[in-house]
């Protein structure tokens, strides 16, 4: 190469003061050094910018080893000074270091250099930007940087991925990292964790002290533990460390209460209950003593417990001890709004300022998917733009936001959701708008006008017109309106013709529009009819071809649920995609109608009043039927616990429809259902058909259609509760709990719920403002059923119009 050359090259290439050029037309004498003990995320981080940048510019850097960083290279090293997963970047002596307090610390910061410095980004699992440059030059760099939340967790099925999770910096429990990234924040165990540690079929006959106690008896099926008793720590104990010693690479482990009420009302828990002002306190002081202990052999291992439902009010006295994390999950919150900025989520977020000002060791378990429709458009962004910040501020160092999780994946805006939660969990300083205009230019290119103009619209009823979205909405939701989505879908075809030339940005539109084709068809009026002893959709030509063009969607991009744990294919034969229909089981007289689904977990689809022509259950809606509304019924405590979903024989005698089902678990249920002049008849009994003892709570779940005007739910204690206002939920319990009956009042019906005195624990009121609907829940006595016996749930539903 001639001087003459190599001089004009120079001047067409100057650099910068201070800057460093990487490679200079294609061309690149810098080099990538490691230790050569370099852990592997350190060595993984080495590889991703060789192949980044060569992918970019042409040019190779060599990986090399060396003991210290030198001119012309990129020295990546661990160093005790910054956090684990924080990293520095600092240019000097003519090279770069990338500095880590640990190998995940030294692997983000290679991604913050791509990201940060040279634009690259990795939007979703099939979408990236790597910009394309002969020449790649840096600024002089000298930044620290770690991650705001010591736990990052987008929970969506797209996020799982490895390379995606790690690129964008998290470290969730449930995504697919593994060593060769610096591994994760693995939980041992989850949640919900009590009926594991201490089985009550396994101890209860022997030690019915271990476990709570309610209204004075011990509780023997899906109850809670007695916390003050010092046999159950010691068991508890056990149980955490035997699990510490089958998942080594576990750093954290949930003992936490089970998924119900039932905490203990014993003389020594009620003592500590009343010292601390909350149930909450006794909890505590029985998660800091398994922490201490267990924090003797295995000072690095984190305890979590729960901030939920009884246990959310924070104590008077005790603190959470620096290893333990209590992590505050607010179902029932608003979705739509900030939690401060929102009057619907007045108490969730007087939980949180509650527990900031004892601990500053917090986590959250947040929701941002429509569990009941997860392919239903959710505005929620400005709630997931704002919270991580106010969550930040208060203390919390751990943030999970539960999303649609299932198979396959598909969830409304799923990716965008993620990505943006990804870098609001790094950083909750950041503006949320750039992120999100970021990803809408990188992934949808030309449409990229039309589905902001979308996400804009959706956003416009919450943010002008105050509505609220819950995480069970339905496709009916204020924030819906049939004219918004007709307007968004105008917008989706425009995307779809601007982006015609792209196939990349015209299939993310074509999976993006799922969410508004979806609610398209779910607004239509559905009539089902029953032929055939079958139950099944009439279908039009506009429901045949929305169905079909949906049912194509689903099945092209893989989308195995439409809700949390309802099949698609189970949602294709409800949207008449499936040749075959649903059976269904009549019971009628001269007042009622009642149609039963045997397949469908014995699911009670209507009880319709024939004198007022209302069905008394809510309506499915859209492509609901048959595992959505209507009336179910479960073997245990937890919301969907067995006997709700299973399929049963059913056979009409003398006017009475007796169902049989068994579950996975070894027990058969068996239901019998009749009409006569005091309105339809329910009986359920369960018995053991196994050989070890099962713990069983029979349990009613009711959804009531509401109509307008004002509604009340009545009890023979005398307590009546209005439903109005904000979604809520109350549990009636002890000296409270409905005795004989309860009832709901609505104009122009009432609804009584009548059952044997002494047969029912306890009684669950939901409202949901959103669905028109209340759910009247009755609990059984909570038993454990050896082999051989069985349990009994009775009601009597009374229909009375006025």
């Amino acid at each position: 190469m001639s001087v003459l050359f190599l001089a004009a090259l120079m001047i067409l290439s100057p650099s910068r003061p201070g800057s460093l050029t990487l490679v200079n037309h294609g061309r690149s004498n810098w080099s990538i050094a490691t230790r050569a003990d370099a852990p592997p995320a350190v060595r993984h981080g080495a590889q991703e910018l060789q192949s980044t940048l060569r992918e970019m510019s042409g040019a190779t850097l060599q990986i090399r080893e060396a003991t210290g960083p030198g001119p012309n290279e990129i020295w990546l090293d661990i160093v005790p000074d910054l956090p684990p997963e924080g990293f520095s970047l600092d240019a000097q002596g003519g090279g770069l270091s990338i500095l880590g307090g640990a190998e995940r610390g030294v692997m983000y910061g290679c991604y913050s250099l791509l990201e940060d410095d040279l634009g690259c980004r990795w939007y979703n699992t099939r979408v990236a930007k790597i910009p394309k440059r002969s020449t790649i030059r840096l600024p002089e760099l000298h930044r620290k940087e770690a991650p705001a939340f010591e736990y990052r967790e987008p929970f969506y099925t797209e996020a799982f991925d490895k390379d995606w999770a790690a690129r964008n910096r998290l470290n969730g429990n449930s995504m697919h990292l593994d060593e060769s990234v610096g591994g994760k924040v693995s939980y041992g165990r989850f949640v919900h964790t009590f009926s594991e540690l201490v089985p009550p079929e396994k101890y209860f006959s022997t030690h019915p002290e271990w476990f709570s106690m309610v209204d004075g008896k011990r509780q023997s099926g899906y109850a809670q533990l007695c916390l003050t008793n010092p046999e159950v720590l010691q068991k508890v104990i056990e149980g955490v460390e035997k699990w510490i010693v089958e998942n080594p690479k576990a750093t954290i482990f949930s003992v936490s209460q089970n998924d119900t009420d039932y905490h203990c009302q014993c003389d020594n828990c009620k003592a500590v209950e009343k010292e601390e002002g909350a149930p909450s306190g006794v909890l505590l002081r029985f998660v800091n003593a398994v922490a201490d202990e267990v924090g003797k052999k295995y000072p690095n291992v984190l305890i979590d417990t729960l901030a939920y439902q009884w246990s959310e009010k924070p104590p008077l006295h005790v603190r959470p001890h620096k290893n333990v994390r209590i992590r505050i999950a607010p179902i029932g919150a608003c979705v739509s709004h900030p939690m401060d900025g929102c009057e619907a989520n007045a108490s969730p977020l007087k939980n949180l300022k509650d527990w900031a000002k004892i601990t500053g060791q917090l986590y959250i378990w947040a929701y941002s998917t429509n569990f009941a429709n997860y392919l239903q458009p959710l505005p929620d962004l400005d709630e997931l733009s704002a919270d991580p910040k106010l969550f930040r501020d208060s203390g919390v160092v751990g943030l999970f936001y539960e999303g649609d999780y299932s198979p396959g994946g598909g969830g409304e805006m799923s990716e965008l959701k993620a990505y943006l939660l990804a870098k609001l969990m790094w950083n909750p300083d950041r503006p949320a708008k750039p992120i999100i205009a970021d990803y809408v230019n990188g992934v949808y290119g030309r449409g990229a006008p039309y589905i902001s103009k979308w996400l804009t619209q959706l956003h416009e009823g919450p943010r002008k017109r105050d509505l609220h979205a819950y995480i069970y909405d339905q496709p009916n939701a204020k924030y819906l309106a049939p004219d918004l989505i007709a307007k968004g879908l105008a917008l989706f075809d425009e995307a779809a013709k601007a982006t015609e030339a792209d196939a990349s940005a015209h299939d993310e539109v074509r999976r993006a529009r799922i969410a508004l084709e979806y609610v398209q068809l779910m607004q239509l009026p559905w009539k089902y009819e029953v032929s055939g002893g079958q139950y099944k959709p009439f279908l039009d030509d506009k429901r045949k071809e929305l169905g079909a063009r949906l049912a194509e969607d689903l099945r092209r991009y893989g989308i195995g649920q439409v809700s949390e744990g309802g099949s698609t294919d189970s949602f294709l034969q409800r949207i008449g995609q499936t040749p075959s229909g649903i059976p269904v089981l009549s019971l009628d007289d001269e007042r009622l109608h009642v149609d039963v689904l045997p397949n469908s977990g014995a699911r009670i689809l209507r009880v319709l009043d024939k004198r007022t022509g209302r069905n008394i259950l809510r309506d499915p809606v859209g492509g609901e039927a048959p595992q959505e509304a209507g009336y179910e019924e479960y073997t245990g405590e937890a919301y969907r616990s067995p006997g709700w979903s299973e399929k049963y024989t059913g056979a009409m005698e003398g006017g009475r429809l007796t169902l049989t089902g068994r579950t996975a678990n070894g027990l058969e249920i068996t239901k019998n259902l009749w009409l006569d002049s005091d309105g339809l008849h329910m009986s359920t009994s369960v018995k053991n058909l196994g050989d070890k003892p099962i713990p069983v709570t029979l349990r009613s779940h009711p959804e009531i259609a509401l109509p307008a005007g004002d509604s009340m739910v009545a009890l023979d204690s005398g307590d009546k509760v209005a439903l109005s206002g904000h979604q809520f939920d109350r549990f009636f319990e002890g000296d409270q709990a409905p005795k004989r009956w309860w009832e709901i009042r609505e104009p122009g019906l009432t609804v009584r719920q009548s059952f044997p005195v002494g047969t029912v624990g306890k009684a669950l009121l939901d409202y949901y403002p959103g669905r028109a609907q209340a759910n009247l829940c009755l609990y059984g006595k909570p038993v454990t059923l050896q082999p051989g016996e069985q349990t009994e749930l009775q009601q009597v539903w009374t229909v009375s119009s006025s």
